[in-house]
C-alpha cells in the first residue's frame, strides 16, 4: 500500500493459541524507491500503545521495524512514517502444538 503520513491497520488474528505469546511480534517492511537514498533519521515509528520501535537498516535501501512482544488482547497498530513509502504488513506468531 502507498501512505503519506498515517496508517491504521486492524486485524483480526485467529490462531490455535492466544496471540500474547511473548516471543509474538508485528513485522512490517518499508521497501523504498530504488532511486531515493535512506537516511535512517528519516523514519520515525510508533506503535503498539505509542511505544517506539527499533528501526533495523536492511539490504537494497529497505528497512523494517519489529514491534515489541504483542499485550494481550492486541487487535490494532497505528504506524506514524514522515515520508512516503510503500508499506507491506507481515504477522507472524509462535505456534507449538503439544
Amino acid at each position: 500500500m502507498k501512505m503519506d503520513s498515517f496508517i491504521n491497520a486492524s486485524m483480526d488474528i485467529e490462531s490455535p493459541r492466544d496471540i500474547e505469546d511473548p516471543k509474538s511480534r508485528v513485522f512490517f517492511y518499508m521497501a523504498s524507491d530504488p532511486s531515493v537514498s535512506i537516511r535512517e533519521e528519516q523514519w520515525d515509528v510508533t506503535c503498539g500503545q505509542d511505544r517506539k520501535c527499533s528501526i533495523k537498516r536492511g539490504k537494497l535501501a529497505t528497512v523494517f521495524v519489529e514491534t515489541p512482544p504483542l499485550q494481550r488482547k492486541f487487535s490494532s497498530v497505528v504506524w506514524k512514517l514522515l515520508n512516503g513509502r510503500t508499506v507491506i504488513l507481515c504477522v507472524r506468531w509462535d505456534i507449538r502444538l503439544v
